[in-house]
């Protein structure tokens, strides 16, 4: 074989290697789990070892990813700041077992492993009474209380500025769904990750009809329905870049909405049928026998 076709050979294995290697470090680094990537990259480091290849520069650009794993840190906006009119209090500071509503979300929230703050938007008035909950309760992560404004999408936007972080996520959550779970969390934020925004939502069951008055007009498809829940992640970036370009004259009823009105994508995953949003007090009565 003449020496070139020798050279070029060992190129082509050599990349095939290294090309492996890449592979094979990207699928060991888990989003979940980073200290057990970092384990598993000892075998990896021990293969590349005996195979050759650039196995520093991919070792490099392995540890650069679960670094900046590390760096994304997680923070979540807990939205408490409704008045309640239709409840006819304020339902967020409404006692269940001895505890007020919003804590057991922000308890939740605050138990997570991976979330680093929490920042609580409640009714201007509620600021220090918020606090104090809070402070009674040991929330050691709630850091800011701020009072909210007069259209959710103000709330958020005020709950946002407590973020000073350039990058990272964030867990946008409605305080009166009390019946989140550590696993929807730790789901949104692995799949927040990939997309950059994430909702939870759940298939329509029942048969939709748009109506017009009190007559019926069509029957929707459900096909493709989805009743959309919270808590809903978004990378920090993308939420705060769409605030500032959507329309915020316009009411949005989620997040989501904003992100849709100016083109961006956003991701479902799997939510709860008993994540519900407590709206009166039949409501509370269901999520009363699943608090303790």
């Amino acid at each position: 074989m003449p020496a070139s076709s020798k050279k070029a050979t060992a190129t082509d294995n050599h990349c095939g290697r290294c090309s492996l290697l890449n592979a094979l470090s990207s699928s060991f680094v888990s989003p979940c789990h980073p200290l057990c990537s970092m384990l598993r990259l000892i075998g990896l480091l021990f293969w590349g070892r005996r195979h050759g290849g650039c196995v520093e520069s991919v070792l490099m650009l392995t540890f650069v990813r679960i670094w900046l794993l590390f760096l994304m840190a997680v923070h979540a906006i807990v939205v408490a700041a409704g008045a309640g009119r239709r409840f006819g209090n304020k339902k967020q500071f409404v006692r269940v077992h001895g505890r007020p509503l919003f804590a057991y979300a922000t308890g939740v929230l605050d138990r997570h492993e991976k979330v680093k703050t929490i920042t609580l938007v409640v009714p201007k008035r509620d600021v220090r009474r918020a606090g104090k909950i809070a402070k009674d309760l040991g929330l050691n992560k709630v850091r800011y209380i701020v009072g909210g404004g007069k259209r959710r999408q103000d709330s958020v936007a005020r709950g946002l500025r407590t973020i000073r972080q350039k990058s990272g996520i964030v867990i946008i959550h409605d305080a009166v769904r009390p019946l989140i779970t550590t696993a929807m969390i730790t789901r949104g934020i692995a799949t927040c990750r990939k997309h950059k925004a994430v909702i939870l939502g759940v298939r329509a069951h029942d048969t939709v009809k748009r109506i017009a008055g009190s007559r019926v007009q069509e029957t929707v498809s459900r096909k493709d329905l989805f009743l959309v829940q919270t808590p809903q992640f978004y990378d920090l970036k993308t939420i705060k870049r769409a605030m500032a370009a959507a329309d915020f004259s316009a009411e949005y009823t989620d997040e989501a909405a904003l992100l849709e009105s100016i083109g961006m994508p956003v991701h479902i995953c799997k939510g709860d049928r008993h994540n519900i949003k407590v709206t009166d007090r039949r409501d509370l009565r269901y999520v009363a026998k699943f608090l303790t």
